[in-house]
């Protein structure tokens, strides 16, 4: 019995972890969000793909479906490659990326040669990026990305590729209101 209570202090965390939340990018950066939306049933996945300005305001938003999708590691690496062919196709030059997926995230930003099972669509993210002035790819927590979760499960709802120009729907412009409430205020 006091080995289990000692096993279960031990896996109490010992200071609370800070809630991050969506920031804005750099200057003139557009900053693209994106999550994905995983059917297994279906081997298919929606992917939430959202673009922002520093003011917080939506520039465009997309609803991107993929099929034949095997893994929820292969709907997120989709998801990232969605994101950099969406934000070439708009005529972006400097992008911040930022997903929730570590997997995406340190295949993208090593250079060593990637073995996963996500490999050919990383190196397909990686041949687009030459097609940027500046990109940057990051890791956030599920905290800061909670507009394209929403996106991508709103996603669930939609059969075919949907866009919205400085909008959204309702209940992911009920989020970015929200984190621009925050923007300045900290």
């Amino acid at each position: 019995m006091v080995e289990n209570e000692l096993l279960e202090r031990s896996l109490v965390p010992k200071t609370a972890t800070k809630s991050v939340k969506w920031e804005p990018p750099d200057g003139d950066m557009a900053k693209i969000n994106f999550d994905a939306s995983f059917q297994q049933d279906h081997n298919t996945s929606k992917a939430g793909i959202i673009t922002r300005n520093k003011d917080g305001l939506i520039m465009v938003a997309c609803i991107y479906p993929s099929t034949n999708i095997s893994t929820p590691e292969m709907a997120e690496a989709w998801a990232c490659l969605h994101v950099v062919t969406f934000g070439e196709e708009l005529g972006f030059r400097e992008i911040c990326v930022e997903g929730d997926t570590l997997m995406v995230d340190k295949g993208v930003t090593t250079t060593g040669e990637d073995r996963s099972c996500i490999s050919n669509v990383i190196k397909a993210v990686k041949c687009k990026c030459a097609n940027f002035t500046k990109i940057k790819f990051r890791f956030v927590p599920c905290s800061a990305n909670t507009t394209a979760h929403a996106l991508a499960k709103e996603g669930r709802s939609h059969e075919r590729l949907e866009y919205w120009m400085e909008e959204a729907p309702a209940s992911v412009e009920d989020i970015v209101n929200k984190d621009r409430i925050g923007i300045g205020n900290e």
